[in-house]
């Protein structure tokens, strides 16, 4: 080998299950190499299909991807895009699954109720059940009938009937929801939905919702005369929510502002998203809004990290001197397993916990046609 001045040093891997990542060719030049050393790293083994969806990419060598997709209407619950890494996925192969189960309504799991000035004791909000044998049928109206799910869902349908023991029922309704704290419509085309209901007591009447919502509270609003006797029993429709998917409702640490040269984040919901825009509320006050255009990089995913997934020189955001407050940064160095050295973009340095940080991941957009 020459390690003197204009000479080369070449590599190969010895094992043909591993690959060179890096030059394969290094020159020494007035006393250093015109290269880092490479490394030879393990190919991954074939991660398969999902049911019901593809795979593109054949590629399995270290630091190569493979995407998938589901067949429609099938939605993708995982990662989208996996990262071979020195023989191992960065995740595990995705499933794909019919966002549409029940969420518990008739089978009394979730709490409903309605305002106690609307409601009728004979038909409380309680029977507001799909199939269920009696229906909400409120003392006056305008009314609402509002659903506490269990935890958060995402909603992509609903379904109502009326009520067979008055022979009445809802012709048309809107629907709001909870975006955090803040009370929001449910839109499509930008506009508020009304919904078209039912034509008769017994027969069940399904809606899906063309821009899907994440929620844990949902309002039904009954559009009808003042006064007007109306019945209803209804369920929701959904799934778990990816974490990673932009959805009116879903959270996530927001861009504040830029300040003192690094940037300022806090949890915020979104509460509107059009083809061009989204709008974010923050968790520290309904007061405190921010309007971006899509293609801004402005979100980052609430993902407490994991020693394996942090190295040296790591994009972060974490917790500053004001509690929800997190500010932008770099890793510098790890003193133990369960915390990093930060230093900020306003170059202060501090000592940060693993609960504290957040690597800067972006989330994606979902439902792209918007």
């Amino acid at each position: 080998m020459n390690y003197s001045h204009g000479g080369s040093v070449r590599f190969v891997c010895r094992n043909r299950a591993f690959d060179l990542v890096g030059a394969s060719s290094i020159t020494c030049n007035e006393g250093k190499w015109s290269h880092h050393t490479p490394s030879c790293e393990a190919r991954c083994s074939d991660p398969g299909i999902p049911d019901n969806g593809t795979k593109d990419g054949d590629d399995y060598r270290s630091r190569a991807n493979v995407t998938f997709r589901c067949n429609p209407p099938l939605e993708l619950t995982g990662s989208p895009v996996i990262f071979c890494q020195d023989g191992k996925w960065s995740a595990s192969k995705p499933t794909c699954s019919n966002c549409a189960r029940p969420l518990g309504l008739q089978d009394n799991k979730n709490q409903i109720r309605s305002p106690t000035s609307t409601t009728d004791l004979t038909y409380p909000p309680t029977a507001a059940r799909l199939n269920g044998p009696s229906a909400w049928c409120p003392s006056r109206t305008p009314a609402y009938l509002q659903i506490d799910l269990d935890r958060t869902y995402k909603l992509t349908a609903i379904a109502t009937q009326g009520g067979t023991v008055r022979d009445k029922w809802v012709e048309r309704y809107t629907i709001s929801f909870k975006a955090g704290e803040n009370i929001v419509d449910y839109t499509e085309s930008e506009s508020r939905k009304v919904i078209s209901g039912n034509t008769d007591a017994s027969s069940l009447v399904e809606h899906k919702f063309k821009e899907p919502f994440i929620t844990s509270t949902v309002r039904i609003q009954p559009i009808s005369a003042p006064n007007d006797p109306i019945c209803l029993r209804m369920e929701l429709y959904g799934c778990d929510p990816n974490p990673d998917c932009i959805l009116v409702g879903s959270m996530f640490w927001g861009l504040w502002r830029h300040n003192k040269d690094a940037f300022n984040y806090y949890k915020a919901h979104i509460t509107k998203l059009t083809a061009t825009r989204l709008d974010l509320v923050f968790k520290i006050g309904s007061q405190y809004t921010r309007t971006y255009p899509r293609t801004e990089s402005v979100l980052i995913l609430d993902t407490i990290p994991k020693l394996k997934d942090i190295s040296i020189n790591s994009s972060v955001i974490a917790k500053s001197n004001i509690p929800e407050r997190y500010r932008s940064g770099t890793v510098t160095h790890f003193p133990s397993e369960t915390s990093v050295f930060v230093k900020f973009d306003d170059g202060k340095t501090k000592l940060v916990l693993f609960e504290d940080l957040r690597l800067v991941k972006r989330p994606r957009f979902c439902v792209n046609d918007i």
